[in-house]
């Protein structure tokens, strides 16, 4: 078998930087487009799309002769979170706390910069939401990215949250990084976040932390229902429901102590209703 050169570090650089090009292009990007924004000769960049596209990392739509990724990066994604071991260990617990509630659960971890979606449980009800595993949490409005930016340290949440302009969703979508940042603190008192209507109007989502062996913070489990029947009596009980999910969940992933619903008053605070987070 004919030995392999080393490859050099800069090629590989190139490659994990056209991917991450593509995967802000849902659209696609052409060769000379890709060129530009990487600062790079048309001819490399379409050396590199080749020697990616037969890894299936990429692919060219027909069509329009764009690149974007491809099923070869679903590969990996599955192969991440199945080494993790989190998505596993949660979901039959999802699926208690969405039967329970016959609301849809899903479980969010933070990936690097974006907190994303990798296991979700949909409510068999006739009017209730879809979530889509590798879905991306908006950090400043949703319950689920607020229950795990809370327990980052505060420079780190910052740092995260002024990546970008904080997009307005609805007119309950908070905009400034000290209005988040005031609504983290409530999260870190209360021990669970709350987002009504901040990202999709009539929508509420609440969200526990979910605890790693040394505490850590890095995942958060939720439950999302259309407001109307999250009124403050049966929020409560969902409330309840989901902390004893994250409790349980925490417990699988090592977390010696018990997890956030001690911290939590019952019946539920005034300030639930008001959206804390």
């Amino acid at each position: 078998m004919k030995e392999l050169g080393r490859v050099p570090m800069e090629l590989v650089h190139r490659a994990v930087r056209v991917l991450e090009a593509l995967s802000e292009a849902p659209g696609g990007l052409g060769v000379s487009v890709l060129s530009e924004q990487l600062g790079l000769p048309p001819s490399s960049t379409h050396r590199l799309l080749a020697a990616l596209g037969a890894c299936r990392m990429v692919r060219q739509d027909a069509d329009t002769r764009r690149y974007r990724l491809g099923p070869g990066v679903l590969r990996l994604r599955d192969a991440y979170l199945a080494q993790a071991g989190v998505p596993d260990q949660a979901l039959p617990h999802l699926r208690a706390l969405a039967e329970q509630l016959q609301e849809t659960s899903f479980l969010t971890v933070l990936d690097g910069d974006q907190a994303v979606c990798v296991r979700a449980v949909e409510s068999q009800r006739q009017f209730s939401f879809f979530m889509r595993p590798g879905q991306a949490m908006p950090l400043h409005c949703t319950a689920s990215a607020k229950a795990i930016l809370a327990f980052l340290p505060p420079d780190e949440a910052v740092r995260l949250l002024g990546q970008q302009p904080l997009r307005p969703f609805t007119a309950r979508t908070p905009t400034r990084i000290e209005t988040v940042l005031a609504q983290l603190e409530a999260v870190r008192r209360d021990g669970f976040a709350v987002s009504e209507s901040e990202l999709d109007e009539g929508v509420t989502a609440l969200a526990a932390p979910l605890r790693f062996a040394q505490g850590r913070v890095a995942a958060s489990a939720t439950v999302l229902a259309p407001s109307e029947r999250l009124g403050l009596g049966r929020r409560e009980l969902a409330l309840a429901r989901l902390l004893e999910c994250a409790e349980r969940i925490s417990a699988e992933l090592g977390f010696p102590g018990v997890a956030a619903r001690q911290a939590v008053p019952l019946p539920v605070p005034n300030g639930l209703s008001g959206g804390v987070a």
